[in-house]
């Protein structure tokens, strides 16, 4: 494994790779409270791999575990694939792809760039599905507010407003760009030019950070980027906005709108 990552191309010139036999399980006391003190006395086949607390930058530790990882698997022929190309610029790239986190199934909330804070969030009291396509996604109950998280970064807090979610339509009709289309809740409408809902007696129709008077549902008003207020989007490029949907007082959906 060190004779095949010494070959690689590493971050800088003073990098190398090389062996050091802790001897974990008869020297170091502090050792044994370790989970590689763990699969040693219990005989279970383990890889750990660490990174210099000197290398600060977060794509160079990732990278040199990911040769590491995929040295041993060479060595030992395991079979693996890599959808991309093994380097520092690939992987930073993809660090910063959080990806998306789809709420109740009925809202789909971008993460990359996200708000810090997100606010009056429809969600229901307890038992809420929120489905990450990013395999470190997880959400914190924090009690008042939810802290959705990739690994160990803090991506966005969301302020709950609770509903029952009891509506069963899961649909509305829309117009984008000028063509008319039945839009699922959850789902991410991009916009190039302009977006209308339809008139409705279905629903009372929220556009978030979009302000009228006098109007009880903001349907067959024909909106853009610009019409937004911009410190409701959900992204800090002013690109994503939300469009809510309610029966009575329950909330139904909500369409995300990017605006390219």
């Amino acid at each position: 494994m060190i004779e095949a990552l010494n070959k690689s191309d590493l971050a800088n010139t003073h990098h190398e790779f090389g062996v050091k036999n802790t001897q974990t399980k008869f020297k170091d006391e502090q050792m044994r409270m370790s989970l590689t003190y763990f699969a040693i006395t219990h005989l279970k086949p383990a890889l750990a791999i660490e990174t210099s607390k000197n290398i600060v930058e977060l794509e160079t530790k990732v990278l040199y575990q990911l040769r590491s990882i995929e040295a041993l698997m060479d060595i030992m022929d395991i079979k693996y694939e890599r959808p991309f190309e093994l380097n520092r610029e690939n992987i930073q790239e993809l660090l910063k792809n959080f990806g998306i986190v789809q709420i109740n199934n009925r809202f789909t909330l971008p993460l990359q760039n996200c708000q810090k804070n997100l606010y009056y969030v429809p969600l229901k009291k307890k038992d809420n599905a929120f489905e990450f396509n990013h395999p470190l996604g997880s959400v914190i109950n924090r009690g008042s507010f939810y802290q959705v998280v990739i690994g160990n970064i803090p991506v966005v807090r969301l302020y709950p407003q609770y509903f029952d979610l009891k509506c069963t339509k899961k649909s509305a009709d829309v117009m984008v760009d000028g063509i008319k289309k039945e839009a699922k809740f959850g789902s991410i409408l991009h916009v190039k030019k302009d977006f209308k809902v339809m008139p409705t007696d279905e629903f009372r129709v929220n556009l978030i950070g979009f302000v009228t008077k006098d109007r009880i549902s903001q349907d067959n008003i024909r909106i853009t980027r610009e019409d937004f207020i911009p410190k409701f989007s959900l992204d800090k490029n002013q690109r994503y906005f939300r469009v809510e949907f309610y029966e009575d007082e329950d909330f139904c959906g909500t369409l995300t709108l990017h605006f390219e």
